[in-house]
């Protein structure tokens, strides 16, 4: 059975940026691969960072349109974990002003927990998308698709077999650690054939070399078309779509992928694109100081 996903990560409150995403999806999955219905699977971040909260509502009615199978590849990623508290760090309850003394986890910037605290008060009414981003989880492996790995951050399993959900929503995916993914799923009786992380909000394509034992980056690169990736038992591929809301330079718009392939996934086909949007069409909350070093990240991208 053929398979054609629309691949989002690090969507991270950002309605305006998510709006050009999915207008832009819709046409090409449509027009281009002449599918009926759009799917979509998110590799986490949902909220956080951006100015928006409750776009989560928003996202949890795109998830609920989903099937059984898709729903599987909705993840939620480290900044979703600030906002629920799963990740220990302090928050500010009573101001929302930045404090540089305040406590931070693993480098996080004190801009990142002052809007996971904005989130968090704003989502207070909203528990039932809180209850369903706290049952998302932070990596999968299915039997639809035996091959194929996804996670916020790194795939990665402990000596007892279960997956490190603290790799998971929070190890970089990059390539020391794509080669340590690989020899990891590898010595645990894995067999990869394609790994999807989003986290680190740089969108690309990377594929293990066996002879050297490591990974190397494909080239390929947003609006560029697609690529057809084949003998994935071999050469398995680790793909990262980018970041819908807050996308690393040299890109400065929104980032996603679309993909393609079968039951069997021996072969797959990877196009990145990237698509312009106006960030003034935000409805930025007027009760609070949204950080400027955010906002000027927002403002990067006016057309492609």
């Amino acid at each position: 059975m053929p398979h054609t996903i629309v691949l989002l990560s690090d969507i991270h409150a950002n309605a305006a940026a998510l709006d050009a995403v999915l207008k832009d999806a819709r046409t090409y999955v449509t027009s281009v691969h002449n599918e009926a219905k759009m799917r979509v699977w998110c590799l986490g971040d949902l909220i956080g960072r951006g100015p928006e909260a409750r776009l989560l509502v928003s996202l949890q009615r795109l998830y609920e349109q989903a099937s059984e199978q898709d729903k599987r590849w909705w993840l939620a990623g480290n900044h979703d974990w600030m906002v629920l508290d799963r990740i220990s760090t302090q928050f500010l309850e009573t101001s929302l002003e930045l404090n540089s003394q305040m406590a931070t986890l693993g480098g996080m910037e004190p801009e990142a927990s002052n809007v996971a605290c904005y989130h968090r008060i704003n989502l207070d009414q909203f528990k039932p998308q809180l209850d369903w981003l706290r049952s998302l989880p932070v990596a999968q492996h299915h039997d639809d698709f035996p091959h194929l790995y996804a996670a916020h951050g790194q795939y990665y399993v402990d000596a007892d077999g279960r997956v490190n959900e603290d790799r998971a929503v929070e190890t970089y995916g990059n390539a020391p650690q794509f080669v340590e993914t690989f020899n990891n799923l590898r010595k645990s009786g894995h067999h990869l054939h394609v790994h999807l992380s989003g986290h680190t909000h740089n969108a690309g394509v990377w594929v293990w070399d066996e002879n050297q034992k490591t990974v190397t980056e494909s080239g390929l690169l947003p609006n560029a078309g697609s690529r057809l990736f084949t003998d994935l038992a071999a050469q398995p591929v680790f793909v990262n779509p980018g970041s819908v809301g807050f996308p690393r330079a040299p890109l400065s718009c929104p980032t996603y992928a679309v993909l393609q392939f079968d039951d069997s996934l021996n072969s797959l086909s990877v196009e990145l694109r990237s698509v312009a949007y106006d960030y003034t069409e935000n409805d930025f909350p007027k009760s609070w100081s949204y950080p400027q070093k955010y906002l000027k990240e927002m403002q990067g991208c006016g057309s492609l």
